[in-house]
């Protein structure tokens, strides 16, 4: 049952393109958050619109409503205008309008689609990357929140990472999103051994000093919290002076379980004593109330303490230490950060004898392996993760291309997989480097090809449902599963 709204919320004689859209929308649901004195109305109707002229009407609305800090409309599509790529982008640009730009850019080369039968709406994307961020963003969560069908139900909102997928440069895209940070200003006045700056910092620190109570992982905070403490390792540091002459300082923390900002504001002298005691790399302890951001459009944590941890290294204490044979490094498209050096040093550091590089279809890591692996003390086995394609399959799976490890054994190994490289870059380019699954055969020799991820032929067919005799035999290609 639908209603219309109420005449005094518009100008009903105005002939405005606003007014004659409120005036036509038809009203399915509203959802009224009291915390933030928000509104999310649903509509649908026969009147056409765009992402500017939804805009209009929120503000017409907020006009009239005052007490009401947020409005906003989302639309109720027909399932078949889930197909529409153009209906789905103003739909997205819509819902994430309010998010993080971080999380708007995850969004762009996706593609939607909605099966009737299992109700489930499938977005896929072309970026690992936003792939993950996606997922640990819960960002299924929102999308079925606010994405409304006239005639079905969503009972599920499912992410697929697609590498068959156009994604661009998906990390500078995001990264060029992003405000710029300034670098934390440090009072060149203030006095490290000064006795009053002393008592001072154990004045900051002494609620959290032998801290025995709960400590919450980030993923499990709740919506305005109180009196929260978290653990976490600072990756980013910002400050800047607000208009009232107090310093706000801003550190991006995380504690693998997942990721957020936490806000400091203080006078000129406490805040130089708080950059004294706030680095990049190392981590803490923080206390405060977590709160909804308007200017991040995000939670963060309003800190009122910090308490530095000493920093223990994390060891490898097993007898009989692991051979890492899938690794990405930096050099791998959206696929990690951390350079080459950085693994093999951590190698070395917890006695691991030999390690693999496996980027996704490059062998741009190589020289600086080679190098750092001298240094270390640690083997260097080459290898890549490739894109492999069946150019005449016997049987059809999910996945067009899955990936495919392969190790170098030998020299006449490390040619081969230079040959296939070269092939996969020259003749068989098609948006990623694939490797035609022929080549594996006439190019075999010196190498050792392992089964990959849930990406791989194997896991893929496991999940399509095939018999084990075919499960076997496509096993029975690879020398490690």
């Amino acid at each position: 049952m639908t209603k219309k709204l109420p005449p005094e919320l518009f100008d009903a004689n105005d002939q405005c393109q606003t007014s004659r859209f409120l005036k036509d929308i038809n009203i399915v649901k509203v959802v009224v958050s009291q915390a933030q004195k928000a509104w999310d109305i649903y509509f649908h109707g026969e009147i056409q619109f765009d992402y500017s002229s939804l805009k209009a009407a929120e503000s017409m609305l907020s006009e009239k409503l005052p007490k009401i800090s947020t409005i906003n409309l989302y639309p109720v599509l027909k399932s078949s205008s889930i197909e529409d790529q153009e209906v789905v982008s103003g739909l997205l640009k819509i819902i994430m309008a309010d998010q993080a730009p971080i999380l708007q850019k995850c969004f762009d080369k996706t593609i939607m689609s909605y099966q009737a039968s299992e109700q489930t709406l499938t977005i896929k994307t072309g970026s690992s990357w936003s792939y993950q961020y996606l997922q640990k963003k819960k960002a299924c969560e929102l999308l079925k929140e606010k994405i409304k069908l006239e005639d079905a139900e969503i009972s599920e909102v499912l992410f697929l990472f697609d590498p068959s997928l156009e994604c661009g440069d998906a990390i500078t895209d995001i990264e060029n999103s992003l405000p710029a940070i300034k670098a934390p200003v440090i009072n060149p006045d203030a006095k490290k051994d000064d006795k009053k700056s002393d008592n001072k910092r154990k004045a900051k620190s002494v609620n959290l000093k032998n801290y025995k109570g709960i400590i919450k992982n980030l993923i499990d905070l709740q919506e305005e919290e109180n009196n929260v403490v978290i653990k976490g390792t600072i990756f980013e540091i910002a400050q800047r002076e607000l208009r009232t002459g107090k310093i706000l300082i801003t550190c991006s923390v995380s504690d693998v379980t997942s990721s957020i900002v936490c806000k400091f504001i203080k006078k000129k002298e406490e805040a130089s004593l708080l950059s004294e005691l706030l680095q990049t790399d190392e981590e803490y302890l923080f206390k405060g109330n977590i709160q909804y951001d308007q200017f991040l459009k995000e939670y963060v944590l309003l800190s009122s303490a910090a308490e530095k941890l000493k920093k223990t290294e994390r060891l490898d204490l097993s007898d009989v230490k692991r051979t890492e044979l899938h690794l990405h490094t930096n050099m791998s498209k959206n696929d990690a950060m951390n350079s080459v050096d950085e693994y093999i040093k951590k190698a070395a550091l917890w006695g691991h004898k030999a390690i693999a590089i496996t980027d996704h279809g490059v062998a741009q890591a190589y020289p600086d392996a080679f190098f750092s692996g001298e240094k270390h003390g640690v083997k260097i086995i080459y290898g890549i993760e490739a894109y492999v394609f069946k150019e005449d399959p016997i049987r059809e799976n999910s996945r067009n291309i899955f990936h495919f490890i392969i190790l170098v054994k030998n020299s006449t190994g490390l040619k081969n997989l230079y040959k296939m490289i070269s092939e996969s870059q020259l003749n068989y380019y098609k948006k990623v480097p694939r490797i035609p699954f022929r080549l594996l055969n006439e190019y075999r020799e010196g190498l050792i090809y392992g089964s990959a991820c849930e990406a791989g032929d194997l896991i893929t067919s496991i999940l399509d449902g095939w018999d084990d005799p075919e499960l076997l035999e496509v096993a029975s290609f690879y020398d490690f599963l």
